[in-house]
């Protein structure tokens, strides 16, 4: 943020505490006439969800270590996750309608090893057949629910342990004529021994 937009920021922000179940909502909503205690606190629960899919889209899709290194690239990775993100979600959406279940409830991480399972099934079967499966997939989507988990609390930590290599500082070329040089100087030692 630059100098004259942080300016354009008040110096202080009136807010509203509330309890609502034991636990306490702060807010900026500050009509409690307009905005009701047990109606922010509902929409703070549905926030959840939202921290879900962006967990899926970043853990449970690999999103979270990008692999590209220019900008223009990293642009496309990241639309290549959001499309193939939204195209599971679309057959876990089909699946809900077809056999009334609620897309919250359905496991995105179950659909997407699902979908992996079937996927050779799918590319070398006829279309006749690739359709019934597609039924039986759908079923199988509906059938992998989450459990109810009201209240759960996610720590942010990191998990990832280090590997135990030593980490690239240099330009990968570099690094691998310094390897070359190496296993000849070992060959000629181990050669004239």
């Amino acid at each position: 943020m630059d100098d004259k937009t942080y300016n354009t920021y008040p110096d202080r922000i009136g807010v509203r505490e509330f309890k609502v179940a034991g636990k306490i909502y702060v807010t900026t909503f500050s009509n409690d006439k307009k905005y009701h205690k047990q109606e922010l606190a509902k929409i703070y629960g549905l926030r959840w969800q939202v921290e879900i899919n962006l967990k899926s889209i970043k853990s449970t899709m690999n999103m979270d270590m990008l692999s590209c290194k220019t900008p223009e690239m990293v642009i496309k990775e990241i639309g290549i996750h959001f499309l193939a993100y939204n195209f599971i979600r679309v057959i876990m959406a089909e699946a809900c309608s077809k056999y009334d279940a609620h897309p919250n409830q359905i496991s995105f991480k179950g659909t997407v090893q699902l979908l992996n399972e079937m996927m050779p099934y799918f590319i070398n079967a006829s279309t006749n057949k690739n359709k019934r499966m597609y039924t039986e997939f759908l079923k199988q989507i509906v059938k992998n629910e989450v459990g109810n988990r009201p209240g759960r609390i996610e720590p942010r930590v990191v998990k990832r342990r280090r590997r135990p290599f030593p980490a690239l500082n240099r330009p990968r070329i570099i690094e691998k004529e310094r390897l070359v040089r190496k296993m000849k100087k070992l060959i000629l030692k181990n050669a004239c021994s």
